[in-house]
């Protein structure tokens, strides 16, 4: 049985998702995606939600700016452009950096 990527590659559906949503379109007239089972279509969105968790969790831990400032940019929190938490390691990093400077 084909799954949704053959599919794609074949040309007779494109789809596209985030997180739990997932939206199909049919490119032809086909009986190929009613053969699909729920069980395979909830594997694929499986598959893309955990590469998008493992994605952000390459973003904060590459990131070079204030982790607190990461967490909460995901969490839908504004801060201010130059928002430093001052504990994090980077902000800690930093203001050694800043000292050693200074002095």
């Amino acid at each position: 049985m084909e799954d949704l990527a053959e599919l794609q590659s074949e040309g007779h559906i494109r789809y596209w998702g985030q997180e739990d949503l997932l939206l199909i379109e049919l490119l032809e007239d086909s009986q190929m995606l009613s053969t699909l089972t729920d069980e395979q279509i909830a594997v694929g969105d499986y598959v893309r939600r955990k590469q998008s968790q493992i994605n952000q969790m390459i973003f904060y831990a590459l990131n070079s700016t204030c982790r607190m400032r990461v967490i909460r940019d995901y969490f839908g929190e504004s801060v201010d452009e130059g928002y430093q938490c001052g504990t994090c390691d980077l902000c800690q990093e930093q203001a050694v950096s800043e000292i050693a400077v200074s002095h």
